[in-house]
C-alpha cells in the first residue's frame, strides 16, 4: 500500500507542475531590416521655407529646386544632397540653405536653416513629377 501511495502522490505532483509550467518564450526574431530608401530621380513637394515648394533628387547627388509650378527653367538652383539610412543632408545656393533631417521614403522631416540664423521647419511629402 505504501508504493501505491507513493506513486499516486508522485503522479498527482507532477500532474499539478505541468498544469502550472510557464510555456517557454518563442526565439527573439529580429524585424526584417527595412529597404533602403532611395531618393534619385524622385519629386517632393511641401513648405521649407516658402509653401509650394519643390525639389527634385537628381541621379549624381545635385537637387534642382524652386516654388509653384516646377518649372526646371526657373528652378532656383542647384544644390547637392546626401542619405545615410534615414538621415537627410541637402543644400543649395552654396551652403546659403541647409536642411537636416530625415526619411522614410513617403516623407521628409526635419528643419532648413539659412547663414543668417533663420529656421524653417519643413516638411515635404514625395509626389508624382507634373509633366
Amino acid at each position: 500500500m505504501r508504493s501505491r501511495f507513493g506513486c499516486t502522490l508522485l503522479g498527482f505532483t507532477l500532474a499539478v507542475g505541468v498544469a502550472h509550467a510557464v510555456p517557454a518564450r518563442p526565439l527573439y526574431e529580429p524585424p526584417e531590416p527595412l529597404a533602403p530608401v532611395s531618393l534619385a530621380g524622385t519629386y517632393w513637394f511641401g513648405k521649407c521655407y516658402a509653401d509650394n515648394f519643390w525639389l527634385i533628387f537628381e541621379e549624381q547627388g545635385t537637387i534642382n529646386w524652386g516654388y509653384g509650378q516646377l518649372d526646371a527653367k526657373k528652378a532656383g538652383s542647384t544644390g547637392t544632397w546626401k542619405l545615410d539610412g534615414k538621415d537627410l543632408y541637402f543644400e543649395f545656393n552654396r551652403k546659403t540653405l541647409e536642411f537636416r533631417g530625415t526619411t522614410d521614403g513617403q516623407t521628409i522631416d526635419g528643419m532648413a536653416f539659412n547663414n543668417s540664423g533663420s529656421r524653417y521647419p519643413t516638411i515635404l511629402r514625395l509626389t508624382t513629377r507634373p509633366k
